[in-house]
């Protein structure tokens, strides 16, 4: 599968998808398979927007944020919502982007990204909502161990302006009163580290290689669904090493997921 190809996660989201009533609880909290389709839509339908735009050569415009966006298509029924997701032209949009001679990027939640990163994020989103739906099967934990997802889920949680889940964002209060680097390396067997580093109101995550330091450690699956804010279940070995400041940050990380 290569890096533009979604057409595996799209099949595995929308077979989740309909397994489930609409009322159906998610792992978001707050949120029913409803509310949840309905942001993967929203979300899908102005990616849609912007690339059509860009392939067009009409200037740039603004990301619609998700208070706008979102309403709308909640208002929607379900099926409708499935049948929007399974032919709403969003996988060919950004392929044929992918496969024009087309200069420039598109600007999407304030990250100027090519064809291949928007490719990665619909993969991303809907792996992530698969397994708000279905939870940690063999089916999601073979679509969350990709290693390009994490690899764009470190440049995502720094580059989007306006996502819960940006790194700053989730662990602002606890750097804003911290006068020493605390780290929070997540390691899998056999890959490089993600650390999280807080301190002196900053916050910075990426890779390094592994050392004899503290992690938490869990599988390729449980670390992308650890960055995006879930906390992985039994199934995925996640141990925590950390001293107690680092065992708190990673709790600030976390959230209320």
């Amino acid at each position: 599968m290569t890096a533009t190809s979604t057409t595996t996660e799209v099949a595995a989201f929308l077979e989740a998808a309909a397994t489930v009533p609409g009322t159906a609880m998610s792992a978001c909290p707050g949120w029913t398979a409803h509310d949840l389709l309905a942001h993967v839509v929203a979300g899908g339908a102005e990616m849609l927007r912007l690339v059509t735009d860009h392939l067009a050569g009409r200037p740039p415009t603004a990301t619609i944020g998700f208070a706008d966006r979102e309403p709308p298509v909640r208002a929607l029924a379900y099926d409708d919502l499935l049948a929007f997701l399974a032919g709403g032209g969003l996988l060919e949009s950004v392929e044929a982007w992918a496969g024009r001679d087309v200069p420039g990027r598109v600007r999407f939640t304030g990250w100027e990204m090519e064809a291949a990163s928007f490719a990665l994020h619909v993969r991303s989103e809907l792996a992530l909502h698969r397994w708000d739906l279905a939870g940690s099967d063999e089916v999601g934990r073979a679509l969350l161990a990709a290693p390009e997802l994490t690899e764009h889920a470190v440049q995502a949680l720094s580059r989007f302006d306006a996502i819960a889940e940006r790194a700053d964002l989730r662990l602002w209060a606890f750097a804003a009163t911290r006068h020493r680097k605390v780290e929070v390396p997540l390691r899998v067997d056999g890959t490089p580290d993600v650390v999280i580093r807080v301190g002196s109101g900053a916050t910075t995550i990426g890779f390094a290689e592994p050392t004899a330091r503290a992690a938490i450690r869990t599988d390729a699956a449980g670390r992308l669904l650890l960055l995006w804010g879930r906390r992985p279940p039994p199934v995925h070995g996640t141990v925590v090493e950390l001293d107690a400041e680092a065992s708190a940050a990673a709790g600030a990380w976390l959230g209320p997921r």
